[in-house]
């Protein structure tokens, strides 16, 4: 049966609707994912003893995961990619967060929890006894070539005897490339500085077992240690 007039425009209308609905992408539901974190006591802090993982902020709002590099270039809000966008390695390493994620005022961390400033790590560098030995005491021990560790050799000084076990979680640079895992570690502060381009980090590297300081642009993904309140 042919249809006429009206009813054959309707015909069309319905036939155009459905063709769209299945072409139009299927919008994945946000799910809140929730970790329960080791902690440990070092000095009168209370510190993560492991890497964040959290998808969304205090107020359980979402914060973006960024997989395409072109997309985490052109990135100025809030957003978190898994290191080298490889899911498995959520587990161990966590996630790497930008700027715009740490210092967003919805809290990045759990409720109650805060990331580190820069005061926050003077005292725990100061407590471990200064810059040129704090570091060992942090990070985990063993080294890939020996088969019991995530560092490349020689992972100096590693001792981590404030339970505080620090890996070395990589980073994503503001192009998108993924470096420095196996080599370091690396993780924001909530702190500016006065360029108001960049941020303040600190770091433990392979070679050495120093905890130190640095700036860097607010564009890259590091991970994030939290601090209790």
């Amino acid at each position: 049966m042919k249809l006429r007039g009206s009813a054959a425009l309707i015909g069309l209308i319905i036939l155009f609707a459905e063709a769209c609905k299945e072409d139009d992408p299927v919008e994945i539901p946000f799910v809140k994912e929730v970790y329960n974190y080791k902690s440990v006591i070092i000095g009168t802090q209370e510190w993560m003893a492991e890497d964040l993982k959290n998808n969304s902020f205090c107020n359980d709002e979402p914060i973006p995961e960024v997989k395409e590099t072109a997309q985490w270039i052109a990135l100025s809000k809030p957003g978190w990619s898994y290191v080298e966008n490889d899911k498995e390695k959520n587990g161990s390493l966590g996630k790497l967060y930008n700027w715009y994620a740490v210092s967003d005022e919805r809290n990045i961390c759990p409720c109650g929890w805060h990331v580190p400033t820069w005061y926050d790590l003077l005292e725990l560098r100061a407590f471990l006894g200064g810059e040129e030995k704090a570091g060992g005491m942090m990070k985990t021990t063993g080294t890939i070539e020996s088969g019991d560790g995530l560092w490349y050799q020689p992972n100096t000084g590693a001792t981590n005897s404030t339970g505080f076990s620090g890996f070395p979680n990589g980073a994503r640079y503001s192009d998108g490339a993924f470096v420095f895992a196996a080599y370091g570690a690396v993780w924001w502060s909530s702190d500016g500085n006065y360029l108001n381009s960049e941020s303040t980090t600190y770091q433990l590297i392979h070679t050495s077992e120093k905890l130190l300081f640095g700036s860097t642009g607010k564009k890259n993904g590091f991970a994030v240690r939290c601090i209790k309140d």
